[in-house]
This record gives structure tokens, C-alpha cells and sequence, in this order.
């Protein structure tokens, strides 16, 4: 009889055993199905807080680009283009409505086109930025350059050619047209510009027969010579 309950105690000792192992593999398997929710969890919100953050920068356009400026004529058939921008964002150059170079800017937040053909007439240029996530800067402000290559037509209306000028004082004026802005000298002496591209000058011809020489510059550089003879008398 008391063998019979000791096999009992032992049957039953055993079952608690195996009972308290199961239930402890539960709550284990539990707490690690619970562990990991909480840190899927804390990982989504972290993934989803940094998303919303870098998603709210992208939204932001880069400044816009900054051309350096240009001379507003020339007579070559390119034109250096360089600026700044953000460092690191894509920048497209755009002359008188249509794309002609991309270039990305350095850390410095500088870029060169280098040479750009520039067409006839006048030119317009502008830039605009991109950043990496695709967001487009407003246009810059317009560089304008007009292209002429053509000498600048000189008019002398006085003195008149091959006239004999005469007067109680050794003085006479020169005057003449040619396009507006120019540069002009009269024996060297630079005239006086008016905007329609009219000049005058003061000179001091000699007796006899006299020659002046005159020497234009139009503002993009073009340049041209003119001479006129006439004769002086001093009463």
C-alpha cells in the first residue's frame, strides 16, 4: 500500500513538472511574440518619423541659381557662362528659351558652363536648380548679351570734304554720328558722346591743308577709322 502511493507521489510530482515546463515555454514564446511587436513596432514609428522628416525636406526647392554677370555686347561667337547654386545640385542653362548645357555644382556651391555659342542678335540666358530628390528652383535672373560683329558706320558731317574753313580764331568743331555708346577720338582727343550716337570735339586745325583721323569702338568691341581733309585760313 505505501509503495502504491509512493509511485502515485512520484507520477504526480512529475506531471506538475512537466506541466510547469510547458507553461514556463509558453510564457517565454509569449514574451519574446511581445518583445518583438513592441519593437516593430518602435522601429515602424522611427522609420515612419525619419520618412515624414526627409520627405518634408524634399518638398523644399533648391535657391535658385545665380549667373555671374556677362558684358551686355560682344563680337565673339561664345560667351563664358559661370555661377553659383546650392553645392551638389544639378544645374540647366537655358539661352533664349531652349536647354543647352547641365552641369552639377561643387561644394563650393560653384559652376562653369565653359564657352557657349551664343547665336545672332540678342541672347538670353537663365538657370535653374535641381536637388537629388528631383525639386526644381525657380528661374534665375536673366543674363542678356547681343552679338554684333559688324564695324561701326562713322558719318562726318563736319568739317566738309576737301572746304576751306577760315576764321579770326584757331579753332574749329568736328562733328559726326555713328552708333550709339561707341568710344570715339578725334586726333586722339575723345569726343563728346551724346546717346543717339551724335559727337563733337574741339580742334585746332593749322594753316592750310589739314587731316583729321577718327577712331570708333562700338560696345562690342567692333572698330573702325575714318579721315577727312579740308583746308584752314586764319583771317
Amino acid at each position: 500500500m505505501q509503495r502504491h502511493q509512493t509511485v502515485e507521489h512520484k507520477l504526480m510530482i512529475r506531471k506538475i513538472a512537466i506541466r510547469a515546463f510547458f507553461a514556463i515555454s509558453i510564457l517565454f514564446i509569449l514574451y519574446l511574440w511581445v518583445f518583438g511587436i513592441f519593437s516593430n513596432i518602435n522601429n515602424f514609428w522611427r522609420n515612419f518619423r525619419g520618412a515624414s522628416k526627409s520627405l518634408s525636406s524634399d518638398l523644399l526647392s533648391p535657391i535658385p541659381p545665380y549667373i555671374n554677370k556677362i558684358p551686355a555686347f560682344t563680337n565673339k561667337e561664345s560667351i563664358e557662362i559661370s555661377g553659383s547654386s546650392e553645392n551638389g545640385t544639378k544645374v540647366e542653362l537655358y539661352l533664349n528659351g531652349t536647354k543647352v548645357s547641365d552641369t552639377i555644382s561643387d561644394k563650393d556651391g560653384s559652376f562653369n558652363f565653359g564657352q557657349v555659342k551664343i547665336q545672332p542678335s540678342r541672347n538670353t540666358f537663365y538657370a535653374v536648380a535641381y536637388d537629388d530628390a528631383g525639386n526644381k528652383s525657380i528661374e534665375s535672373v536673366d543674363q542678356i548679351i547681343s552679338f554684333d560683329n559688324e564695324k561701326p558706320k562713322i558719318e562726318i558731317l563736319e568739317p566738309e570734304a576737301g572746304k576751306t574753313y577760315s576764321s579770326k580764331v584757331r579753332t574749329l568743331k568736328v562733328l559726326g554720328k555713328t552708333e550709339g555708346g561707341s568710344k570715339v577720338t578725334v586726333n586722339g582727343q575723345i569726343a563728346v558722346m551724346q546717346e543717339d550716337g551724335s559727337f563733337s570735339a574741339q580742334i585746332y586745325p593749322v594753316e592750310g591743308g589739314n587731316k583729321i583721323t577718327l577712331d570708333v569702338t562700338d560696345p562690342a568691341g567692333n572698330s573702325n577709322k575714318a579721315e577727312r581733309f579740308f583746308s584752314f585760313n586764319e583771317e
